[in-house]
Order: structure tokens, then sequence, then C-alpha cells
């Protein structure tokens, strides 16, 4: 069990779980991509060692989002930590119905 955790990323992930877990998660980088209207469930972020490949950590991050029921991910950074790795930063996101535009409250803020 120790080995499988040690070649899996640490997800540190701060929210809450949007329902039954989804078997398909949508995959943005900019948030004026997002056509429909959501609401941010989490923030969610992995600090990388050298058995982890950008890859594998973004497999692993739309796994997460998949299992706390979430419709897509927002990647939003890769921040450099001490020269020798990224943190990769990413909103979990869960599609709704709203009068106004997640777009729009965005502008608005």
């Amino acid at each position: 069990m120790l080995f499988f955790s040690a070649c899996n990323p640490q997800i540190r992930y701060l929210g809450e779980f949007g329902g039954r877990p989804n078997q398909h998660i949508d995959v943005y980088y900019d948030a004026y991509d997002i056509e429909q209207n959501y609401k941010v469930l989490g923030i969610m972020s992995v600090v990388p060692n050298a058995l982890h490949s950008i890859e594998s950590i973004k497999k692993s991050m739309i796994e997460h989002c998949r299992k706390v029921g979430a419709d897509a991910i927002l990647f939003t950074a890769l921040v450099p930590v001490n020269n020798a790795a990224n943190v990769v930063e990413a909103r979990v996101l869960k599609y709704t119905v709203h009068q106004e535009s997640s777009r729009e409250y965005i502008q608005n803020k």
C-alpha cells in the first residue's frame, strides 16, 4: 500500500463534493473557453516529484475530479517552487443553471 501511494501524486483538495462520480470530465485551460454556467466546487493542487510527469499529474487530477462528482477541471497555473518543480493548480467545476453566466459573473467582480 505504501508503494502504491508513493507512486501517485499527492493531490491537495479543498472543496465540496458534487454528487455521484462522473464518467466524463471536460478539461479547460482558460475560463473564457467554458460556455456552460458553472460553480467552483473546490481548489486542487499537486506538488510533483521526480516520479511524476506533468501528464501523469494531469491524469490524476482529472481522475480526482471524476471521483468528487465534478463536470470539468480548469487548470489555472504552473507555479515554480524552489527552482525544482512546478505546483500544478486547478479549479474543480460543476455545471449549473443560472440567470447570469459564469463569464459575466467573473467580469463583474
